[in-house]
């Protein structure tokens, strides 16, 4: 029976996270803790110029050496991207002893936690894993929900927040509350962002539930 895994998402704001390795694939994961504000320290005795370009950030150090043990210190987070698997697996077991969460690129069994493709729409994230067993199946899946979800969906999501906050002061019954919410999800998204344009979304709710305030 296949590995059960818990999905779930991490602030990585002002957490320490090592990258070890500096090639391409190195490059797409520290974009990627950059842009969730994690310190970012990389380790590899060469960079891609892409990697170097980055240098003078705020949040990242590379490090031009070598991977050493007390590297790991104080890390919340390690991805472990050289091309040397017997590296890979050292890192992957120290990290383990260690208790830090750790990703070997491309070898799941000495992972402790995978990376899915994921699609971003404002604060809409929506993450496809197939557990590492096919990065490419979770990017075309990802390529394709780009289509299905457009920009208007950062919008739209805004949209939702601001009535719910609204909603918590106007409709005090729960229950209600939690009704309409569910229902102004059956408002066309183009309609809906319409609405909020014209001032209106928040007259076309109370039409619907005219019970505010109780």
């Amino acid at each position: 029976m296949a590995e059960s895994l818990y999905t779930i998402n991490i602030k990585l704001n002002n957490k320490n996270c090592l990258v070890v390795g500096a090639g391409n694939v190195s490059e797409r994961k520290i974009n990627g803790l950059l842009e969730s504000r994690a310190n970012v320290t990389v380790v590899s005795p060469e960079f891609t110029g892409g990697i170097l370009s980055l240098k003078g950030h705020p949040k990242l150090s590379l490090v031009a050496r070598e991977f050493q043990e007390n590297d790991l210190k104080n890390m919340f987070l390690v991805i472990s991207a050289t091309n040397n698997r017997n590296l890979n697996s050292r890192i992957a077991s120290l990290c383990n002893s260690k208790n830090i969460l750790i990703n070997v690129v491309d070898d799941p069994e000495n992972s402790s936690f995978f990376v899915p493709s994921v699609v971003r729409r404002g604060d809409l994230s929506i993450a496809v894993s197939t557990g590492g067993k096919s990065p490419a199946l979770a990017s075309k899946i990802g390529r394709e929900l780009l289509s299905q979800f457009d920009e208007k969906y950062a919008k739209y999501l805004d949209i939702l927040g601001e009535i719910r906050d609204w909603a918590k002061i106007e409709i005090k019954d729960p229950l209600k509350r939690k009704e309409m919410l569910t229902q102004l999800l059956e408002i066309d998204i183009y309609e809906l962002i319409k609405l909020h344009e014209d001032g209106l979304i928040k007259e076309r709710t109370l039409n619907v539930y005219p019970y505010s305030g109780t």
